[in-house]
């Protein structure tokens, strides 16, 4: 985001659920927000796990430990944030990364662990897709499909762009990654970083419902 705050009195469908991507704002600009729009304040902690405001995080008031702020704590490398949150006996799941919804206002939120959930940056950067050329209305075999130039079906969508780009990056895995070793071996109540799908297909294909 940028350090533009705008006026107060926006409604809650017109407040972004992303403001840490692609650029942050500064410490104060986060502070800011934070005063002016209490309903932003889960968002203002995600900002502060990407950007290391580890003070600016302390200093929020009523905010859970929360894991999506937890996971982007990690993938930033923002230790201090991360293990503040890990060392606390119960940790929760506010953000919904997959339907952009924040359940800051749940009577009873949902104990949570670190399960390869949430959109970090790293992520952000890979999920790249080029505008291709749209359907075209008046061809009757073309509007059949009702291509619009991008695929609206991705995973996430929380920069609420579709990830459009001119170039798409090349993305390769390692097997720490890939996370291999938990193949063959029991899976830990805290996921480590790196990407889940292969632990998902392979837990599809022999019918594993752990």
């Amino acid at each position: 985001m940028s350090n533009h705050i705008p006026d107060p009195g926006a409604h809650s469908e017109e407040l972004p659920y992303c403001i840490w991507y692609p650029e942050v704002a500064s410490e104060d600009t986060y502070r800011q927000l934070a005063n002016r729009y209490l309903q932003m304040i889960y968002q203002v902690a995600r900002g502060c796990a990407v950007t290391g405001y580890a003070d600016l995080y302390l200093e929020l008031k009523d905010v859970l430990p929360e894991m999506a702020v937890a996971e982007k704590a990690r993938d930033a490398g923002s230790d201090a944030i991360f293990r503040h949150i890990m060392k606390q006996a119960v940790r929760y799941r506010i953000f919904d990364d997959y339907f952009r919804i924040i359940n800051d206002n749940a009577t009873s939120p949902r104990p949570a662990h670190l399960n390869g959930d949430t959109c970090v940056s790293s992520m952000l950067k890979q999920m790249k897709q080029t505008f291709n050329k749209p359907a075209d209305p008046d061809n009757p075999f073309e509007i059949i499909f009702d291509f619009p130039g991008f695929e609206e079906d991705t995973t996430y969508n929380i920069t609420e762009d579709y990830a459009v780009a001119e170039s798409v990056p090349k993305v390769t895995w390692s097997s720490k990654s890939l996370m291999l070793d938990l193949l063959s071996s029991p899976l830990t109540a805290d996921l480590p970083a790196g990407n889940k799908d292969l632990l998902i297909l392979m837990a599809a294909f022999y019918g594993d419902i752990d």
